[in-house]
């Protein structure tokens, strides 16, 4: 068996997210309330991976148009996001990704201590 086919067996034994693999990627997909998020880990030639933020389905409740196409919207939800790190830290895929650095703190949220933010997302993202 492949390293990959290794790693998408593992996701799908171990992990706590639906995960789903092709050759050349990885798609992982949670239900968070009402909403069902999805990341994509596309590989690379020297087996490496890269997340690709892939969101979830979108629809206003307040517009009075919308798109007959599905709109998607990336999710900056701090739990979203922290359940997908450990996901992959789980099952130590951690290492084998390229941009682990993918979210940052929000500059412009006002209401937010970026002290304490930052620290938790170096946390997350750094730490074993």
């Amino acid at each position: 068996m492949s390293f990959h086919k290794s790693l998408v067996a593992n996701l799908q034994m171990k992990g706590s997210w639906l995960t789903t693999g092709t050759d050349h990627q990885i798609t992982m997909t949670k239900k968070f309330g009402h909403q069902i998020v999805s990341f994509i880990l596309e590989k690379h030639r020297d087996g490496l991976y890269s997340i690709v933020p892939n969101g979830y389905a979108f629809q206003s409740t307040v517009s009075h148009w919308d798109y007959v196409d599905e709109e998607r919207r990336l999710s900056r939800n701090k739990n979203i996001i922290t359940s997908f790190v450990r996901a992959l830290k789980e099952v130590k895929m951690w290492d084998f990704i390229t941009n682990k650095n993918f979210v940052q703190v929000n500059v412009k949220n006002k209401k937010s201590n970026k002290g304490k933010v930052d620290s938790e997302l170096k946390d997350l993202i750094w730490k074993s």
